[in-house]
């Protein structure tokens, strides 16, 4: 697994299996030029949401400047149905676009995030990632949970209906931290 770097705690979603939780304060500064100086192979910029982060950039590009080989960026895909946007996070060294991918339909997708018809925004951020940078510097990544567990057949699917040109799929078991400490439920 990649070093990570949390490079703000903000985030635009409450997702109920967030590992985080919300609470999780950002590294400082000191901590992320050390991990980021430490570790050259590849490292992981996390947030909260790391693209609501004004510092985004720069990070990426001190990564680049520094000689790290693989930038990650995991995300829920914020602001990337802008291709300004990703072209600028690919000009500033980002080699990789790990994108939350919670659900394959929209009701599920609104439970498991926090949010309100924001789908289809999702899909077409990722959409976006794979005609910008291309589909080998796309990883979507899905949070196997108790809402989501039954429907694998149905998810694998719909992404390789959607998106054929991913490079692939991480699919994490739930993790009983941050949110789900309170909701056990989502542990299948």
């Amino acid at each position: 697994s990649e070093p990570i770097i949390c490079i703000t705690s903000r985030c635009n979603q409450a997702c109920v299996f967030c590992s985080r939780g919300g609470g999780d304060p950002a590294d400082p500064a000191r901590r992320i030029k050390r991990t980021i100086n430490a570790f050259r192979d590849s490292i992981c910029i996390e947030g909260g949401e790391p693209a609501l982060a004004e510092n985004l950039l720069e990070w990426a590009a001190y990564a680049r400047k520094r000689g790290t080989k693989d930038i990650i960026l995991v995300t829920n895909g914020s602001g990337l149905d802008r291709t300004g946007f990703v072209r600028d996070l690919l000009a500033a060294g980002i080699t990789m676009f790990n994108v939350q991918m919670p659900a394959h339909t929209a009701g599920l997708f609104d439970l498991l995030t926090g949010t309100k018809n924001n789908f289809e925004k999702r899909v077409a951020a990722v959409r976006n990632l794979i005609a910008v940078a291309g589909g080998d510097r796309v990883r979507l990544t899905l949070v196997v949970n108790s809402a989501t567990g039954r429907c694998l057949p149905q998810y694998a699917g719909f992404i390789a209906k959607n998106f054929p040109e991913i490079l692939y799929i991480e699919i994490n078991m739930v993790k009983v931290l941050g949110h789900v400490k309170r909701r056990t439920w989502l542990v299948p």
